[in-house]
This record gives C-alpha cells, structure tokens and sequence, in this order.
C-alpha cells in the first residue's frame, strides 16, 4: 500500500467513505475538523517548522475531541485523512515533499484506525480492494 500516492490513497477513501455514508457526513466531519482548532495550529506549526506530521499526534487530537472519540473507525480515519492532505496541499506550497513519506504516514493512520476502534464489517477490506486495483 505504501508504493500507492497520497491523492490515491484520499481519493480511494473519500470515494469509498462517501459511498457508504453520504456527502452530508463527510461535510459534517470536514466541519468538525476545521473548527478544531488545536488541529489546525498543529497543521500550522509543521507547515512552517517543515515538518511532517505524525500519526499519532492527530490521532490523538481527534480522540480528544467528544465527536471523534466516540466515531467509528472510518469517521475518524477520514477526518485524520482530511487533516493530512490540508497539510499536504498548504506544505506543499513553501517545501518539497517526500510522497512515500506522506503516503506512510496516512497509511498508519489508516492501519491505526483500523486496529482500535469499532468500524462498519468490511470497510476497509474493500478499501484495500479497491487499492489493489490502482
């Protein structure tokens, strides 16, 4: 999965999350993730330290906000996902990027998400699937 690029990786799972649950909840979770704004001077700070995020850090801001920390797997991977490629599209902007880099950090977050919280049976199999396929 790591050979597959960050705007596959997101556009995969976007398409995938808005097939299952609509377009009204992923507006819903892009909502609650740019009024976070704990989130968005974390995005900041990387963007002008040129640094990349990390996993676990958002992750761990996500679980700390009441929406996220009782959401399913694929609710607070997409809004994790969303977070890094507002990350990657502004970084972008002032520093070269690493794709492998990028594209293995959402891939933990999306093998994190996968491995500890309550998810919808067979979301992410079929998001694998459809990487496969790439």
């Amino acid at each position: 999965m790591n050979k597959t690029s960050p705007h596959d990786l997101v556009r995969v799972f976007m398409q995938l999350f808005k097939d299952n649950y609509g377009s009204i909840k992923l507006k819903e979770i892009h909502h609650k993730m740019s009024n976070n704004d704990i989130l968005l001077k974390y995005v900041k700070y990387t963007i002008s330290s040129k640094t990349y995020p990390e996993s676990t850090r958002i992750l761990d801001y996500l679980n700390n906000s009441i929406y996220f920390m009782f959401s399913k797997a694929e609710t607070l991977c997409c809004a994790a996902i969303m977070i890094v490629s507002h990350w990657y599209d502004a970084a972008t902007n002032s520093q070269k990027l690493d794709d492998k880099k990028v594209s293995v950090i959402m891939s933990s977050i999306i093998s994190s998400c996968e491995l500890t919280k309550i998810q919808t049976p067979y979301f992410f199999i079929k998001y694998y699937n459809v990487l496969k396929s790439i």
